[in-house]
């Protein structure tokens, strides 16, 4: 495999993305719960991207191919968690601000953004 995956349970909301649509790798009824080989890489790595935290990261084994990166791979530890890349040059690509409404679950914003609030809470 030519691809690393980190798993960070305590980030985990359990949005249920990974196992929902890829239960041939993702399944949280097995030990390990998780199984590369179950699926192409390129279909794991859509997969992590639908995380809506950073539960789940990837990242390319051959350290090259991590340095150009684009901001759809949402989920590649470059945005997620950079401190597993060995490479020390800064990021300069933009993170753009997405919002996931997940149905009577969290509202997860990710992206670099400012919230501003100048209302008053009401109990």
């Amino acid at each position: 495999m030519k691809l690393q995956f980190t798993g960070k349970p305590d980030a985990c909301v359990h949005a249920s993305y990974c196992y929902r649509e890829l239960i041939e790798v993702f399944d949280p009824g097995r030990r390990p719960w998780v199984d590369m080989n179950g699926a192409s890489t390129d279909r794991i790595i859509e997969v992590v991207n639908m995380c809506p935290t950073e539960a789940l990261t990837w990242k390319w084994i051959d350290e090259n191919k991590n340095k150009d990166i684009s901001v759809d791979q949402t989920n590649h530890v470059v945005f997620r968690r950079p401190e597993l890349l060995e490479i020390k040059e800064p990021d300069t690509q933009e993170n753009p601000v997405s919002v996931k409404i997940m149905k009577d679950g969290p509202i997860v914003i990710k992206g670099d953004f400012v919230f501003q609030y100048s209302g008053t809470r009401r109990l």
